[in-house]
């Protein structure tokens, strides 16, 4: 029988619910050690809604994911990631190293047939789309400011773009009728959501340019 709390981590909140089923059964605590007397193995819900993956990084969940204290064991293990931990606070990291480590085999189509499933599982738990647009390189392109207010670009493509927010701050040297480059991030609306490395241009540098479209 398996018993499922879907409550938050450590397991001593965990363990004053369990314990209320028997006293027999009341858990163990013993410092880095932590061994349970249950008659049942035990699943947690992960209170973790992002995953840090260093540097400003972050994974954002679209389901928490289980732990499953497994009581013949004495192992806990995050259900469908294929990791297993001896702690509950080590499954921050170790999600994050496992998703790292996937990622680039699945970039270079040299996942096993094991690593496979547990891909599968957790770009169906992740908010995958979002993290692709975050991690994609800045592209290089070319515009000319029609208006500053509202922001209105332009495009060397011949698109014209309004822009709005935060995204405009990089623009703020800028003057109507100006020329100029950047690298910019657009998202899955093709509207530009970032913009960095911004210089002016002459209208012959505009010109002469040869460059990739934006879009």
């Amino acid at each position: 029988m398996i018993t499922y709390y879907p409550v938050d981590i450590p397991p001593s909140s965990i363990s004053e619910r369990i314990a209320q089923q028997s006293d027999t059964e009341k858990p163990a605590y013993l410092g880095e050690k932590k061994l349970y007397s249950l008659k049942s193995d035990v699943s947690v819900l992960l209170k973790d809604s992002v995953i840090y993956l260093g540097g400003g990084r972050v994974l954002r969940m679209r389901n928490k994911q289980r732990l499953h204290y497994n009581l013949a064991t004495n192992t806990m293990e995050v259900v469908g990631w294929g990791i297993k931990i001896n702690r509950p606070d080590e499954a921050q990291k170790s999600m994050a190293r496992k998703f790292l480590m996937l990622f680039q085999k699945a970039k270079r189509q040299q996942l096993t047939d094991s690593e496979k499933e547990c891909w599968l599982h957790i770009i169906d738990n992740v908010d995958y789309v979002a993290y692709c647009m975050e991690e994609e390189s800045p592209r290089y392109v070319e515009g000319k400011v029609i208006n500053t207010s509202p922001f209105i670009i332009r495009w060397h493509d011949g698109e014209q773009e309004n822009l709005h927010g935060r995204v405009t701050e990089q623009l703020s040297v800028l003057e109507r009728g100006d020329s100029f480059c950047a690298h910019t991030k657009i998202n899955g609306k093709n509207q530009t959501y970032h913009i960095e490395r911004v210089y002016i241009l002459d209208d012959r540098q505009l010109e002469q340019s040869d460059w990739p479209p934006k879009r």
